[in-house]
């Protein structure tokens, strides 16, 4: 006989890396769990556990021991996002007991699930989406305000949150029974591919609670290292577009506009202060009294500053004016500028600028300050496996498919 568990889990909200109730954030902790028990069809029990006014680490012995003999005869666990959920119990048991317990049963994911009766094509699905296609109950807005308001479920009234969860497992076991029956009678095979793609999830499930360990040291070392060559190469830009930009404008190497108008000619917008001057005399305005007597009045005055196209371009024709990093490097495959040229060496600077800025704001300063725990050295990422058209696997929090295969 098929035993199936429905869960949910509601937890605190803790939000330290832009991820609210992160199940790595070692703050975060289980307030409530809902099971729902069924043989199939038929005959169905509900259960449901609350943190009350027990200490947490009491409290999850207790939960832990409390659901240990139903998961021990459950065949298919049933969640909507069930790794939220798995990935809290996970953190509840031993290794050999979340194997024997859990990584060893059936899963069914109904957003997943869902994800994959529509081609693709109904992505991250909500609850409440499903239960409304499904004929669920939709729920009020209660925990939801309570959350939106900063309050914490633990301190959200029991009763309240209770009844909020009981919803979602109900809700849950409604869209798994109508996407059951969808999958039998209308997509021949579709059974097996989501059965397919459950065991696919979890295996990412294991990489999200395991995450990758990320090196601080040696990212401080880098850190320094990468600081100190963009500082040096910042420094020789500026000096080289200063030949070419009036004292009035600072030299940015980070101004598209800038780096455009030397290396292809263009009108670049300087302040300046001007003297304000009599119509009459045509003589300068001064103050007549006060501590600037006799000083001449002026006024802030945007004026056009024209940097001419370098004379290397000749008859060489160029369809923009773009600042792209394709756009540089073409120009340095087609020997625009001489090799020794200020326009050549700023190109090479401009792009090097560009590849360690990238590498220090997006990997190394952002995976060390943002995305790495502190108490496990790790960062542990989210897989995605309903959120692309064609299929594929995706990663956010941070998206770890995006990795340079080479930090220089």
């Amino acid at each position: 006989m098929t035993m199936i568990s429905v869960i949910d889990i509601e937890t605190t909200t803790h939000n330290k890396r832009g991820f609210a109730a992160c199940p790595h954030d070692p703050n975060n902790y289980v307030v409530s769990l809902g099971m729902l028990i069924s043989d199939g069809r038929n005959k169905a029990t509900y259960h449901d556990w609350h943190v009350s006014n027990h200490p947490h680490i009491d409290w999850e012995m207790s939960l832990k021991n409390s659901i240990l003999d139903i998961l021990e005869h459950t065949t298919l666990i049933v969640g909507h996002n069930i790794a939220f959920d798995l990935l809290y119990l996970r953190r509840l048991f031993s290794r050999t007991q979340y194997n024997s317990f859990i990584r060893s049963k059936m899963l069914w994911d109904t957003q997943i699930g869902e994800y994959l009766l529509s081609g693709q094509q109904c992505k991250f699905a909500s609850l409440d989406s499903l239960s409304e296609r499904y004929g669920g109950t939709q729920k009020n807005n209660t925990i939801k305000n309570y959350w939106d308001a900063g309050v914490s479920s633990e301190d959200i009234p029991k009763a309240e949150l209770l009844t909020y969860m009981r919803e979602d497992v109900f809700n849950t076991k409604l869209v798994y029974d109508g996407q059951v029956d969808l999958a039998m009678n209308t997509k021949p095979n579709m059974i097996q591919l989501i059965d397919l793609s459950m065991e696919h999830r979890k295996v990412t499930l294991e990489m999200e609670a395991n995450g990758m360990y990320f090196d601080q040291d040696r990212a401080h070392k880098l850190e320094v290292e990468l600081s100190d060559q963009r500082d040096r190469s910042r420094k020789i830009a500026k000096k080289i577009m200063s030949k070419f930009i009036d004292s009035d404008l600072e030299s940015n190497p980070d101004s598209p506009i800038q780096v455009s108008a030397i290396i292809y000619g263009g009108d670049l917008t300087v302040t300046r202060q001007v003297n304000l001057i009599d119509e009459s005399s045509g003589l300068p305005i001064t103050y007549k009294s006060g501590s600037k007597k006799g000083m001449v009045k002026t006024k802030k005055e945007k004026q056009k500053m024209c940097i001419p196209t370098p004379q290397f371009w000749g008859k060489k024709e160029f369809d923009s004016t773009s600042t792209s990093d394709e756009a540089l490097k073409t120009i340095l495959e087609r020997n625009i500028f001489p090799v020794q040229s200020d326009v050549h060496t700023l190109i090479l600077l401009i792009i090097e600028l560009r590849k360690v800025s990238k590498e220090l704001n997006t990997y190394i300063s952002a995976y060390s300050k943002k995305h790495t725990w502190e108490h496990s050295s790790t960062i542990n990422c989210v897989f995605n496996h309903a959120s692309t058209s064609t299929g594929r696997l995706s990663s956010s929090k941070p998206n770890m498919q995006n990795i340079p295969r080479k930090v220089d």
